[in-house]
């Protein structure tokens, strides 16, 4: 999935609880050849995030790649990314938010 005029895509999508997410970024900070580049990720909705950590990324094909495991803190995965020298691209405000599911698909007897 990409979104944003292509600055971020996801894989696998839809994103499952216990699932290893890869994250690629592309976007506004790349443009200023930085040094290093961290993934804000955070759970929760309305931007009432929790479980927040930050994890280093590393250039790859000409964007820069992070991976998560995700947990079911909540049913949405928040997104945002700063650069080495303190700017940031929270997705002009509105940051990137993904649903998370459970993985269940149906009851099997």
């Amino acid at each position: 999935m990409k979104t944003n005029g292509d600055a971020i895509s996801i894989k696998p999508m839809p994103i499952t609880v216990g699932s290893n997410v890869t994250v690629k970024y592309k976007g506004y900070l790349t443009q200023h050849n930085p040094e290093s580049i961290i993934m804000h990720v955070g759970y929760g909705k309305n931007n009432n995030w929790t479980h927040v950590s930050d994890v280093s990324m590393k250039p790859s094909q000409g964007a820069w790649e992070g991976k998560i495991n995700v947990k079911q803190y909540d049913s949405r995965l928040n997104i945002c990314f700063k650069d080495n020298h303190d700017h940031w691209d929270n997705n002009y405000g509105n940051n990137w938010s993904f649903e998370i599911r459970n993985g269940i698909r149906g009851l099997f007897k």
